[in-house]
């Protein structure tokens, strides 16, 4: 059974437990993703490596690890905000009052879901415009849109958490 959040309504308990399994599972699926992207970098570059070796260089290999690095940075975000490991400043934030901290909590938490959000927004622009215009990378030929493309999840994901991390702290008055 979960903790009910003193002071607050079991409905608001039940619906903060739900937005934190909800944020965890969402950064888990995400994390799982980026682990296969930073995987599929590493056999690309070591398949282009050896083929390069041979004198059989793979097509699209570079451009193909740039995309891999921004989806695995993309998808990796929400699951290093979940567990604190994303870069903070402690040593400032600190010294200020625990009311003031709270609220510049909720402000950096507001403008970084905003901010994904925006980065997903554009990215889709711009691939949806390279799509339209039928942009192509030699080497990579049609599939760059769609690589430009597959970024938009990870953002989108990152937005949803630090959304749900805000609604857990209004919702409980913690940060």
């Amino acid at each position: 059974m979960p903790k009910l959040i003193p002071g607050k309504s079991t409905m608001a308990s039940k619906a903060v437990c739900a937005l934190r399994t909800a944020s965890s599972k969402l950064s888990a699926v995400l994390a799982f993703f980026a682990g296969i992207a930073v995987l599929s970098l590493l056999l690309l570059v070591c398949a282009n490596a050896g083929a390069r070796f041979l004198g059989l260089p793979i097509r699209g290999a570079v451009e193909s690890s740039g995309i891999f690095c921004a989806l695995a940075a993309a998808l990796a975000l929400s699951s290093a905000q979940m567990h604190g490991n994303h870069i903070s400043g402690g040593i400032a934030a600190n010294r200020l009052p625990c009311f003031l901290r709270f609220l510049l909590h909720i402000a950096c938490l507001a403008t970084g879901s905003a901010f994904f959000l925006l980065c997903a927004w554009e990215i889709a622009d711009i691939g949806l415009f390279a799509m339209e215009t039928g942009e192509t990378i030699d080497g990579m030929g049609a599939l760059y849109p769609y690589c430009i493309l597959m970024t938009v999840p990870g953002f989108l994901g990152q937005a949803a958490v630090l959304a749900m991390r805000l609604c857990i702290c209004v919702m409980t008055g913690k940060d």
